[in-house]
């Protein structure tokens, strides 16, 4: 099995097929990681330029291995492959955290959806880590709506951000 990063903004991507799980970017960049795990970013116009920047550092910090806990979490995603929006988005500030990214927040909201929902933002643009192996982002206008979100707190990318937000996440029953 392989770990392959798809680009939709660059669809030209090829797969490797040896036994060293790698990660295939825009057909010739490759690095190392642990799982097998393919992981889709998809970027809508609506995100604009911080979608654009969002997805280019989400692509670099995976195709260079760094982003372990946040692969961790998708490897351990449900058959279902319904995700899990605060495990996902947890893992995924944590990595930030350690690579040092500022300027990010982690958001948890009420959804008339799914109940309580977590996704991450860099400027206008939502970053949603929901779903098995991939990674959409929206503009945050647009996440909100389409998500039926009521209210949210956003928390900085940052330590204290992320334990703030773990104490009010739903409890495990």
């Amino acid at each position: 099995m392989d770990t392959s990063l798809i680009d939709s903004q660059n669809p030209r991507t090829t797969t490797t097929t040896n036994n060293e799980r790698a990660i295939t970017v825009a057909d010739s960049q490759t690095s190392n990681v642990a799982g097998d795990i393919n992981v889709t970013i998809a970027t809508c116009t609506s995100a604009g330029p911080d979608g654009k920047r969002a997805r280019a550092l989400l692509a670099s910090l995976v195709q260079a291995g760094r982003l372990p806990h946040f692969l961790a979490a998708l490897a351990d995603t449900p058959d279902d492959g319904l995700g899990n929006c605060h495990n996902h988005g947890f893992a995924l500030g944590a990595d930030l955290v350690l690579v040092g990214v500022r300027n990010w927040r982690i958001c948890l909201g009420t959804s008339k959806r799914v109940g309580k929902h977590s996704w991450l933002e860099c400027g206008n643009a939502a970053i949603d880590v929901t779903t098995f192996g991939t990674i959409l982002i929206t503009s945050v206008a647009l996440h909100v709506q389409g998500m039926e979100v009521g209210f949210a707190r956003r928390f900085p990318i940052d330590r204290q951000g992320l334990l703030t937000y773990m104490k009010l996440l739903p409890k495990a029953e």
